[in-house]
């Protein structure tokens, strides 16, 4: 059966997301391509607003949201991006087995369109299209009605600062954190010495390289029974019950700013306070490329003895003594003392506070 390609062009806020939604619950199996004419968020089906976004300074600035059915992270849409979808049947023949083996089939036309283009990308897996090590797109996939849906995009323009004033932050020390992760993480093709692409240029080079792999589609507009379908489930994914359902809890704060780069705020172990006189327990971090790094503790006491984590890999025997190390500088300051039949689990729990929820 011949797959369909549908060039929509720019969609507003919410046809952008609820197109692809329509076409899988539809069957209609192929390829999509589109911009958007809003600018909107965009989160994963895990992710909770509450927990990922600040509400009031959405709300303030008019930035509509929207939760997928897919996964991935929070996402920032906006003019100056280019998506493409694809969608089929989980019992297609051209769908492999496996989250990794579906993002590396789906993602190797992205890579070869951008090499057409004088770009040297490559996939870091899970899911990050990849520039001298800087993220250009991002990816996420799942499943809707009987259609296995991979979805992302590449990035010619993004506002950076815009993303992190709209993402929850613990304090104004880990926004500005983060906002310099993404500015070292995250590329644009403005921002590449390579010419840019029109949107028309990059979507026709994406067309081909995708049928190379899926063969020739038949063209298809964003019409008929795919827009009636839309418009019957824009009130269910506008509906407040379906953006604020339950959504997946996690250790902490923790935002992912590429694959292999997360930037994490959480609390220290309460029976800390049972044995310092330590009372600031927050500890912000960040893990990149497998190694700890950027290590700030709320408590000064703390602090000037972190210096023992930055650059460890993620091993908890390793990180388990580091801490130990960290807690016999704090006894030997003047403060009361840690006893030593503690000592040892309460550096297993400081480990716990640095890893739990993020070994692979």
């Amino acid at each position: 059966m011949t797959l369909n390609l549908i060039k929509a062009g720019a969609l507003p806020f919410p046809d952008s997301q609820l197109s692809y939604h329509a076409m899988a619950r539809l069957g209609i199996q192929g390829l999509l391509l589109h911009s958007t004419s809003d600018r909107f968020l965009c989160l994963g089906s895990a992710n909770d607003p509450k927990d990922e976004l600040d509400l009031e300074f959405c709300k303030a600035n008019d930035i509509n949201i929207f939760r997928r059915d897919i996964g991935g992270g929070t996402v920032l849409l906006a003019p100056g991006q280019l998506f493409y979808t694809i969608v089929l049947d989980r019992s297609h023949p051209l769908m492999p087995r496996g989250q990794y083996a579906i993002f590396r089939k789906f993602l190797e036309p992205v890579v070869e369109a951008l090499s057409s283009l004088g770009v040297n990308a490559y996939i870091r897996p899970t899911s990050d299209i990849v520039v001298n090590g800087r993220k250009l797109g991002g990816n996420g996939g799942g499943e809707i009605g009987e259609c296995v849906v991979v979805a992302g995009g590449i990035l010619l323009e993004l506002d950076i600062e815009l993303l992190s004033k709209c993402i929850q932050s613990p304090n104004e020390q880990f926004r500005l954190a983060l906002l310099e992760g993404m500015r070292n993480g995250v590329t644009t093709f403005s921002s590449l010495p390579e010419d840019k692409p029109t949107m028309m240029e990059l979507e026709d080079t994406l067309a081909k390289s995708f049928q190379k792999l899926m063969g020739p589609m038949t063209e298809m507009k964003l019409q008929g029974a795919i827009t009636e379908r839309m418009a019957e489930l824009a009130p269910h994914y506008l509906a407040q019950e379906t953006m604020f359902r339950k959504g997946m809890k996690v250790n902490g704060r923790v935002v992912k700013i590429r694959e292999g780069h997360h930037m994490i705020k959480r609390e220290l172990p309460m029976i800390l306070t049972n044995t310092t006189s330590i009372t600031q327990l927050g500890v912000q971090f960040e893990w990149k490329d497998g190694r700890l790094t950027g290590v700030v503790f709320d408590s000064p006491e703390l602090q000037k003895h972190s210096a023992p984590l930055n650059g460890l890999i993620m091993e908890r025997i390793q990180i388990t003594d580091a801490c130990r190390k960290l807690l016999t500088g704090v006894k030997l300051m003047n403060k009361p003392s840690i006893d030593a039949e503690v000592e040892l689990p309460l550096a297993s729990a400081f480990a716990d506070v640095f890893i739990l929820g993020l070994e692979t």
